[in-house]
Protein backbone atom coordinates (compact mmCIF):
# COMPACT_ATOMS: atom_id res chain seq x y z
CA UNK A 1 0.00 0.00 0.00
CA UNK A 2 1.10 3.58 -0.66
CA UNK A 3 2.01 5.89 1.83
CA UNK A 4 -0.32 9.00 1.57
CA UNK A 5 1.46 12.16 0.89
CA UNK A 6 1.56 14.95 3.43
CA UNK A 7 -0.55 17.69 1.89
CA UNK A 8 -0.60 21.15 4.50
CA UNK A 9 -4.24 21.64 3.81
CA UNK A 10 -7.47 21.55 6.56
CA UNK A 11 -9.55 19.36 4.07
CA UNK A 12 -9.40 15.87 3.25
CA UNK A 13 -8.91 15.42 -0.49
CA UNK A 14 -10.49 13.36 -2.98
CA UNK A 15 -8.18 10.77 -4.71
CA UNK A 16 -7.74 13.00 -7.86
CA UNK A 17 -6.53 15.63 -5.90
CA UNK A 18 -3.97 13.61 -4.15
CA UNK A 19 -2.61 12.21 -7.16
CA UNK A 20 -2.71 15.62 -8.91
CA UNK A 21 -0.48 17.16 -5.89
CA UNK A 22 1.88 13.79 -6.12
CA UNK A 23 2.59 14.31 -9.16
CA UNK A 24 3.52 18.49 -8.95
CA UNK A 25 5.46 17.55 -5.92
CA UNK A 26 7.46 14.54 -8.28
CA UNK A 27 7.59 17.09 -11.08
CA UNK A 28 8.60 20.07 -9.19
CA UNK A 29 11.34 18.04 -7.56
CA UNK A 30 10.37 19.04 -3.85
CA UNK A 31 12.46 16.12 -2.74
CA UNK A 32 15.20 16.15 -5.08
CA UNK A 33 15.54 19.48 -6.97
CA UNK A 34 17.88 17.15 -9.63
CA UNK A 35 14.66 15.83 -11.01
CA UNK A 36 12.64 19.51 -11.18
CA UNK A 37 10.93 19.49 -14.38
CA UNK A 38 10.78 23.39 -13.90
CA UNK A 39 6.44 23.60 -13.94
CA UNK A 40 3.33 22.04 -13.73
CA UNK A 41 0.11 22.93 -15.22
CA UNK A 42 -3.23 21.69 -13.40
CA UNK A 43 -5.77 21.12 -16.16
CA UNK A 44 -8.66 19.51 -14.52
CA UNK A 45 -12.28 20.29 -15.50
CA UNK A 46 -13.91 23.34 -13.38
CA UNK A 47 -15.52 22.28 -10.15
CA UNK A 48 -12.51 19.58 -9.18
CA UNK A 49 -10.51 21.15 -6.56
CA UNK A 50 -7.33 22.97 -8.64
CA UNK A 51 -7.63 26.02 -6.05
CA UNK A 52 -6.79 23.23 -2.93
CA UNK A 53 -4.01 21.45 -5.24
CA UNK A 54 -2.66 24.60 -5.45
CA UNK A 55 -3.00 26.04 -2.06
CA UNK A 56 -1.07 22.60 -0.40
CA UNK A 57 1.53 22.71 -3.58
CA UNK A 58 2.09 26.53 -2.34
CA UNK A 59 2.09 25.33 1.29
CA UNK A 60 4.47 22.51 0.68
CA UNK A 61 7.24 24.30 -1.32
CA UNK A 62 6.93 27.12 1.60
CA UNK A 63 7.23 24.63 4.36
CA UNK A 64 10.15 23.13 2.67
CA UNK A 65 11.65 26.61 2.29
CA UNK A 66 11.67 26.72 -1.40
CA UNK A 67 10.14 29.37 -1.91
CA UNK A 68 8.59 32.43 0.38
CA UNK A 69 6.35 34.00 -2.35
CA UNK A 70 3.47 33.38 -4.72
CA UNK A 71 1.52 34.96 -7.29
CA UNK A 72 -1.67 34.28 -8.52
CA UNK A 73 -2.75 35.55 -12.14
CA UNK A 74 -6.31 34.94 -12.11
CA UNK A 75 -9.55 36.84 -14.12
CA UNK A 76 -10.51 39.91 -12.24
CA UNK A 77 -14.03 37.96 -11.79
CA UNK A 78 -11.98 35.51 -9.12
CA UNK A 79 -9.54 37.50 -7.46
CA UNK A 80 -11.41 37.12 -4.30
CA UNK A 81 -12.34 33.56 -4.50
CA UNK A 82 -8.49 33.21 -3.63
CA UNK A 83 -8.69 34.66 -0.82
CA UNK A 84 -11.57 32.49 0.20
CA UNK A 85 -9.76 29.31 -0.84
CA UNK A 86 -6.38 30.11 1.19
CA UNK A 87 -8.35 31.37 4.28
CA UNK A 88 -10.41 27.73 3.52
CA UNK A 89 -7.62 25.23 3.19
CA UNK A 90 -4.12 26.49 4.23
CA UNK A 91 -2.74 24.53 6.66
CA UNK A 92 0.39 27.24 7.05
CA UNK A 93 0.98 30.54 7.64
CA UNK A 94 0.45 33.18 4.68
CA UNK A 95 -0.52 36.66 3.73
CA UNK A 96 -2.43 37.11 0.97
CA UNK A 97 -2.31 40.64 -0.79
CA UNK A 98 -5.01 41.23 -3.94
CA UNK A 99 -3.27 43.76 -5.92
CA UNK A 100 -6.28 46.78 -6.51
CA UNK A 101 -5.83 50.40 -7.85
CA UNK A 102 -4.07 51.53 -10.99
CA UNK A 103 -0.51 50.83 -11.59
CA UNK A 104 1.36 52.91 -9.01
CA UNK A 105 -0.92 51.92 -6.28
CA UNK A 106 -0.16 48.40 -7.69
CA UNK A 107 3.47 49.31 -7.69
CA UNK A 108 3.27 50.37 -4.34
CA UNK A 109 1.75 47.73 -2.56
CA UNK A 110 3.94 45.18 -4.49
CA UNK A 111 6.95 46.68 -2.83
CA UNK A 112 5.53 46.72 0.71
CA UNK A 113 5.17 42.57 -0.29
CA UNK A 114 9.03 42.15 -1.48
CA UNK A 115 9.77 44.54 1.64
CA UNK A 116 8.44 41.94 4.07
CA UNK A 117 10.93 40.10 6.48
CA UNK A 118 10.71 36.63 6.41
CA UNK A 119 7.48 34.96 7.82
CA UNK A 120 4.31 33.48 6.22
CA UNK A 121 4.40 32.75 2.76
CA UNK A 122 3.50 36.07 0.63
CA UNK A 123 0.66 35.80 -1.75
CA UNK A 124 -0.19 38.39 -4.00
CA UNK A 125 -3.17 38.23 -6.57
CA UNK A 126 -3.38 39.84 -9.66
CA UNK A 127 -6.07 40.04 -12.58
CA UNK A 128 -5.07 39.26 -16.24
CA UNK A 129 -5.65 42.80 -17.71
CA UNK A 130 -2.70 43.71 -15.21
CA UNK A 131 -0.37 41.74 -15.86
Amino acid sequence: MEKEMYMPIRAHPYEHQRRAFAFAYKVLGIDDPKTAGGGVALLLEMWCGKSLIAVAIAGILYQRGLISRVLIVAPLSVLGVWEDEFERFADFPFELTILRGGSAKKRETLEKVKQAEEGPLQIVVNNYEST
